[in-house]
C-alpha cells in the first residue's frame, strides 16, 4: 500500500512538471472612440487595427529548445467588419480571385526557438519594421507615424507593409541586440503578377543600451525593373524608464513603378502626473516617375501631419484616450476645391476607451 501511494505520488510530480513544460495563453486588446479621421468630413464612432485577440503557446521540448504558435485575429468592433489585418482569399476553380473575407489577421505562425535564435513559418512581422518600429512614441487614431516607418502609401507587393505572408523568418534577440530577415515567395497569396520575378526579403537590425537605441531595416519587393522595388528605414530613439520617449525614423526607396518615397518621423512623449501626453510630427512625400512631358517631377507631399495626444489610466488594464491632429497637406491638396472646407478636411481628432487583458 505505502509503495502504490509513493508510485501515484510519483506519477502526479511527474503529470505536473509536464504541465509546466507547455502554456497556452489568450491576450488581446479592444478598443473605439468618437471623433473623425484626417481627410473625412463625418464624425462616427471609431474602431482602429487595435481590437483583436492574442492565442499563443509554447512548449518546452528539452535541452534548451522550445516551440509554440501565435495567431492574432483582428476586427472592428463598430461594424463587425476586420481591420489591420490580411484576409482570407475565396478563389474559383480556375484559382482566380472571387472574393476576400473572414476575419482578419495580424501574425499567425509556428516557430522553434533555442539559444541561437528563433525560426517562424507563416504570416510574421517584418524584421525591417521590427528594427525600427519603436521610434514611433505615437500610438494614437490620428498622425501617420507608422505609415512614415512602413514607406507611406505603398504596401503593394505585401498584404501589410508591417508583415510578410507565406513567409519563412529567423531572429535573434538577446542582450539589447536584435537582428532578423525573412523571406516569401513570388506572389501574394491567391494572385499571380506577371511583373513578380524576386523573392521579398526583408531584413533588419537594432541595439539597445543605456536607453538609447538604433535600428535600420531594409524590404526588397517582388518586382524587379530598372527601379527595384526597396525600401530602407533608420530608426534612432531613447528612453527615460518611467519619465520619457524620443524616437525619429528616416526612410526612402522606390514603388513598383520606379516613384520615388521619402518619409519622416519625429515624437516625444512623457508623463505629466498620472496622464501620458505624446506630441509627433510625421511628413511623407512621393516623387512621381519621370516622363518626357515631365522629365524633373517635383515631391508629391501626402502628409505633413501634427498631432498630440494622450492617455489616462484608469486602472492597470483599462485607460481613457484622445488625439487631435492637422495635416497640412491634406489641407494644401484641396485648399482649391470650393466643395469641400479644407480646413475642415485637415483636422482629426478622436475620444475614446481601451481595455487590454
Amino acid at each position: 500500500m505505502k509503495k502504490t501511494i509513493i508510485a501515484f505520488a510519483a506519477l502526479a510530480s511527474f503529470a505536473g512538471l509536464a504541465s509546466a513544460q507547455s502554456s497556452v495563453t489568450l491576450s488581446g486588446r479592444v478598443n473605439a472612440g468618437v471623433g473623425k479621421f484626417v481627410g473625412t468630413t463625418d464624425n462616427r464612432v471609431l474602431s482602429n487595427e487595435w481590437s483583436g485577440l492574442i492565442f499563443s503557446g509554447v512548449e518546452d521540448l528539452g535541452n534548451g529548445l522550445s516551440a509554440g504558435f501565435k495567431l492574432n485575429p483582428r476586427f472592428n468592433i463598430v461594424d463587425g467588419g476586420t481591420s489591420g489585418g490580411s484576409l482570407p482569399v475565396n478563389r474559383d476553380a480556375a484559382g482566380n480571385v472571387t472574393s476576400t473575407g473572414g476575419i482578419g489577421f495580424g501574425e499567425k505562425l509556428v516557430f522553434l526557438q533555442s539559444a541561437f535564435g528563433k525560426i517562424s513559418l507563416g504570416t510574421v512581422s517584418k524584421p525591417a519594421f521590427d528594427a525600427v518600429s519603436w521610434s514611433d512614441v505615437n500610438g494614437w487614431y490620428n498622425g501617420d507615424n507608422w505609415a512614415a516607418i512602413q514607406g507611406g502609401a505603398d504596401s503593394a507587393w505585401e498584404s501589410s507593409a508591417s508583415r510578410m505572408d507565406r513567409a519563412a523568418r529567423y531572429e535573434y534577440n538577446a542582450n539589447g541586440l536584435y537582428a532578423g530577415v525573412a523571406l516569401s515567395d513570388k506572389n501574394k497569396a491567391g494572385e499571380t503578377n506577371a511583373l513578380a520575378t524576386e523573392m521579398p526579403v526583408s531584413v533588419g537590425a537594432s541595439f539597445n543600451a543605456l536607453g538609447f537605441k538604433v535600428g535600420i531595416g531594409h524590404d526588397r519587393g517582388r518586382v524587379k525593373s530598372t527601379n527595384q522595388q526597396n525600401w530602407t528605414v533608420l530608426g534612432l530613439g531613447y528612453s527615460m524608464p518611467g519619465l520619457a520617449d524620443f524616437g525619429a525614423s528616416y526612410g526612402q526607396g522606390k514603388d513598383s513603378i520606379g516613384a520615388k518615397r521619402q518619409a519622416a518621423q519625429i515624437g516625444a512623449a512623457g508623463n505629466v502626473g498620472a496622464v501620458r501626453v505624446a506630441l509627433t510630427y510625421a511628413d511623407i512625400r512621393n516623387t512621381p516617375v519621370a516622363t518626357i512631358v515631365t522629365p524633373d517631377p517635383k515631391a508629391v507631399k501626402v502628409s505633413q501631419v501634427v498631432t498630440l495626444g494622450a492617455k489616462y489610466s484608469l486602472s492597470k488594464r483599462t485607460s481613457i484616450f484622445g488625439d487631435v491632429a492637422y495635416d497640412k497637406a491634406v489641407k494644401d491638396a484641396n485648399k482649391n476645391n470650393a466643395a469641400v472646407n479644407a480646413n475642415r478636411l485637415a483636422v482629426g481628432y478622436s475620444l475614446g476607451i481601451a481595455h487590454s487583458f
